[in-house]
């Protein structure tokens, strides 16, 4: 991912020059990924306000 340009290793270093753990910089992925989710949340309301629209009451006959 960090050769497809989603991810961008950011590398730390201790004193005397020893390594550390690296940190990343997602936001490539999220920038990627955000056209997507927000695609997914409207085909998502969509099919609710349909089920919504689809829904009937039904009453139950009464036993007196």
């Amino acid at each position: 991912m960090e050769a497809g340009g989603l991810i961008k290793r950011i590398q730390r270093r201790r004193e005397n020059n020893r390594s550390d753990t690296n940190e990343y910089d997602l936001s490539p992925l999220r920038d990627a990924l955000v056209p997507h989710a927000e695609e997914e949340l409207r085909e998502r309301k969509k099919k609710h306000t349909e089920r919504q629209k689809r829904k009937t009451t039904v009453n139950k006959p009464s036993t007196t």
